[in-house]
C-alpha cells in the first residue's frame, strides 16, 4: 500500500517514460520504509542473540525467521520495481510463464492479505511466517512475563489476611 504524499515526494530522473517513473517512485518509497526501519532490525538482531542466551534457540530460530521473511519481502519489492526491469523479450512458451509466475510469487511476498479477524489469507505463506515466529517468540517469553510462583503465593496470602470484608 501506499499512500497519496509518498509517491509525490520521490524525486525522479526527467527523461523516464510515465511507466518507469512510476516504478522508480514506488520502488523509492519501499527503499526509504526498509530504510527507516533498519535500524528497528538492528536493535533485534542483539535481542535474537539475548533470546538465545536467556530463552533458547527456539526464540532466536524464530527472530531469525521475522529477518528472513523481512529479507523476502525486500527482494521482491528489488525485483519487481528496482531499477532495471527484467528483460523478457525473448522468453517464450513455458520460460515465458515461469518468468510470470516469479512474477505474482514476488508480488505475493509484498502484499500482505488478512481476513477481517485479522488472521492471514490462506495464500499468505508470509504473513502465516511472521505470526508463527512472533507466537514462538512470545512462548518462549511468557514465562518470564506472567507473576513468578513466589509472588502469587505473596499475593494470595494478603488477600487471605485482609480477610472477607475487604
Amino acid at each position: 500500500m501506499l499512500w497519496a504524499g509518498e509517491l509525490e515526494s520521490v524525486e525522479v530522473p526527467k527523461d523516464l517514460g510515465k511507466e518507469d517513473e512510476m516504478r522508480v517512485r514506488q520502488y523509492n518509497v519501499y527503499a526509504t520504509r526498509a530504510e527507516a526501519a533498519a535500524p528497528a532490525f538492528a536493535e533485534l538482531r542483539t535481542a535474537q542473540i539475548l533470546a538465545e542466551i536467556h530463552l533458547g534457540p527456539a526464540a532466536a530460530d524464530a527472530i531469525d525467521d521475522l529477518f528472513r521473511c523481512r529479507q523476502e519481502v525486500v527482494a521482491a519489492v528489488d525485483e519487481l520495481l528496482g531499477q532495471r526491469p527484467p528483460n523478457t523479450s525473448g522468453l517464450e512458451g513455458h520460460e515465458l510463464r515461469e518468468h510470470q509466475e516469479f512474477q505474482k510469487s514476488m508480488r505475493r511476498a509484498i502484499a500482505q492479505r488478512r481476513r477481517a479477524d485479522g488472521r492471514p489469507a490462506e495464500d499468505d505463506k508470509l504473513s502465516m511466517r511472521i505470526d508463527l515466529a512472533k507466537a514462538a517468540v512470545e512462548r518462549a517469553c511468557r514465562p518470564f512475563l506472567d507473576d513468578p510462583p513466589w509472588l502469587k503465593g505473596l499475593t494470595a496470602f494478603i488477600v487471605r489476611s485482609r480477610g472477607p470484608e475487604n
